[in-house]
């Protein structure tokens, strides 16, 4: 299991708090429930479709002069939270254009972002704002949280689509939306992202964040490029620390600068956010984040106009190749229900992410065809009986284990699953009252005995 390090600054209005990281620092996340793990995934990608950086195995397709990206990680990111924003792969800016990024999840494939490029057009006269979105190429960063984080993906009608443990939703009014995160984010770094368009046109709505009154909530306004606010879909990530974080002054509008220890490897995503408690989201703003040696990154701010925006807040999240030794999940409870002729399987605990590791389809395998015979999971997600010496889920078919596990829910603490079709197919495959097991998920592993209740 890897385990990604996410870095956070936040650059806010107002004067360097006394007693915080030094003015300029940025400070490794230590997540608190329900980040625990650390398993984000991340892209940088040039407009030409190439990967400059991100999680191992990571590819792009994409069309040139389509504006349209896709991301395809080698785990699973359903029901996962894409944020992305205009970002450069080098050590300075290379800027073309003003762009809007929009992301999301593709039905269907579930390890796979969508990720859509649009410029929001021409200004139509000084103090004006564009009104002719078109998709073009550029270049942007990308980070994925399946669960190491709070995190929210939001319909346009503000019920969740889903989320970390214990998100809530709710719609006050057109284009302007309050998320509850159960815990004070006061100290955190909330990165947005709108969904794409429908048929993926162009489109170039943004998210605004800002605190509310309560310090476990948030503010998100959606807004068309011309300031008008709009019912729209979209992901948030509130990225923690357990120490305080960086407090810059309001944005310089050029570059925000901070040191990243191994910047030149990392993504980095931003948003505008008002850190007022209870202060209005803005209406109309851009961004774009880039390193700018290889210890250290930051972001750029314009306006709607596409002026340098000063006096703003916003932040950076810095998401980085995996350093030092991996968290891995831990295991705490595993209760059987059902009977050995079909049994079901819970296991709680934290740090599971917020799906299944990477299966493979278990139909045909060494000893037969089994449909409905679920995934085996090389040697991320397995179940023993050490009894009775049969395993599930281990392997990679046809020469994995022979039953497959089927996964019915998945959280960041709470998984059930059923074994497969080919599950009693042989003589003693199948777990018995008193049976000794052993439960493993990436890194983790779990004895016990089989009690059924």
């Amino acid at each position: 299991m890897r385990a990604d390090r996410t870095l956070v600054l936040a650059l806010s209005m107002g004067a360097l708090v006394a007693g915080f990281c030094a003015q300029g620092s940025i400070a490794q996340a230590e997540p608190t429930q329900p980040g625990v793990g650390g398993q984000d995934l991340f892209a940088v990608v040039s407009a030409g479709g190439q990967l400059a950086r991100g999680t191992p195995g990571t590819t792009i397709t994409h069309t040139a002069d389509s504006g349209l990206y896709d991301v395809h990680f080698t785990r699973s990111v359903v029901s996962c939270a894409p944020v992305a924003n205009l970002g450069y792969t080098g050590d300075h800016e290379a800027f073309t254009f003003v762009a809007a990024i929009t992301a999301n999840a593709v039905p269907g494939d579930p390890h796979t972002i969508a990720v859509d490029v649009t410029y929001p057009g021409d200004i139509p006269y000084p103090g004006g704002y564009p009104h002719a979105p078109v998709l073009e190429d550029n270049s942007f960063h990308l980070h994925v949280d399946c669960h190491r984080e709070r995190y929210a993906i939001v319909r346009a009608d503000g019920t969740l689509a889903g989320g970390s443990d214990g998100i809530t939703s709710s719609h006050l009014g057109t284009g302007l939306y309050l998320l509850g995160f159960g815990t004070n984010i006061r100290a955190c770094a909330p990165v947005g992202t709108v969904e794409n368009a429908p048929g993926r046109t162009a489109n170039a709505d943004q998210a605004h964040l800002a605190f509310g009154s309560d310090p476990s909530t948030l503010q998100v306004a959606v807004n068309h490029s011309w300031t008008k606010p709009v019912d729209r879909a979209f992901s948030v990530i509130v990225t923690c620390t357990e120490s305080p974080i960086a407090l810059i002054p309001s944005s310089n509008g050029f570059f925000n600068a901070a040191a990243v220890p191994g910047a030149s490897a990392c993504a980095f995503t931003a948003s505008w956010i008002n850190t007022t408690p209870g202060g209005p989201p803005q209406d109309q703003g851009y961004v774009s984040t880039w390193y700018s040696d290889p210890n250290r990154a930051g972001v750029q701010t314009k306006n709607g106009g596409y002026g340098i925006a000063l006096g703003f807040g916003v932040d950076l999240v810095a998401t980085c190749p995996a350093t030092g030794t991996a968290k891995v999940p831990v295991i705490r409870a595993v209760t059987f229900t059902g009977d050995s002729a079909s049994p079901t399987v819970t296991f709680t605990g934290h740090g599971f992410g917020g799906s299944p590791p990477l299966g493979y389809d278990n139909t045909v395998n060494s000893c037969g065809i089994y449909p409905g015979n679920g995934d085996d999971y090389g040697d991320q997600f397995s179940f023993t009986d050490d009894t009775n010496a049969w395993a599930a889920g281990q392997g990679i078919p046809p020469a994995g284990n022979c039953i497959g596990l089927v996964v019915q829910s998945w959280s960041g603490h709470r998984v059930v699953f059923m074994f497969g079709s080919a599950y009693g197919s042989f003589d003693h495959w199948t777990a018995d009252q008193g049976d000794s097991f052993t439960l493993i998920l990436e890194g983790a592993s779990f004895t016990g005995t089989v009690n059924y209740v």
